[in-house]
């Protein structure tokens, strides 16, 4: 056996007392020239820009919310040009005749040999009370007649039979509107259809 070396420069390795504390490894150098503030400042500008999209997206998404709704008709010829305006547009590119029935109205005219069909629609101004819902509406013409409660205000009603006619032939439309019900009109749009 080898007596322990007289000399520390025999002294192998080192292990340190067993009370040393570890030492703190040094930190990581940063690769970042930018000071300690110009994070600060990075930080301070990103929740600027995210408050900035935010507030674009909200305001995108309620403009349509909080744009105005168009104004309702204020009297009866406002809403006899918005229920024509809507049955002009349910009829496509064709040639129209246009009524407006009010109170006990009824329209009689002749058709000319073809082939037809019916657009009717209720409308009601808004400062009328409720006490209408509905409307008795009748469409006769030779060999057919119509006759329904028109919810009002209504959509426009498409009547499914399609007349078609060899010679000319008398058209009558009826709308019993009371007179009590002034702000009502019912629309009636007559046109020729070639398709089948």
């Amino acid at each position: 056996m080898k007596p322990p070396p007289d000399s520390v420069d025999e002294a192998a390795i080192d292990l340190g007392s067993a009370s040393d504390p570890p030492q703190p490894t040094p930190p990581l150098e940063s690769r970042s020239s930018i000071p300690p503030t110009g994070g600060l400042l990075r930080q301070f500008l990103a929740v600027i820009a995210g408050a900035a999209i935010t507030l674009a997206a909200t305001l995108l998404v309620t403009s349509g919310a909080l744009s105005p709704e168009a104004e309702p008709p204020r009297n009866i010829e406002e809403l006899t040009a918005a229920v024509f305006e809507d049955l002009t547009a349910e009829a496509g590119d064709r040639e129209v005749e246009l009524f407006a029935l009010r109170f006990y109205d009824s329209v009689n005219m002749v058709l000319e040999p073809g082939r037809y069909q019916v657009l009717i629609k209720c409308g009601q101004l808004s400062r009328f009370d409720e006490q209408h819902r509905e409307l008795r509406v009748e469409i006769a013409v030779e060999g057919y007649r119509h006759e329904s409660l028109l919810a009002c205000p209504s959509t426009v009603l498409r009547l499914e039979h399609r007349f078609e006619f060899a010679d000319l032939s008398p058209f009558v439309a009826y709308a019993n509107i009371p007179f009590e019900a002034g702000g009502y009109i019912v629309g009636v749009a007559v046109f020729a259809v070639t398709d089948s």
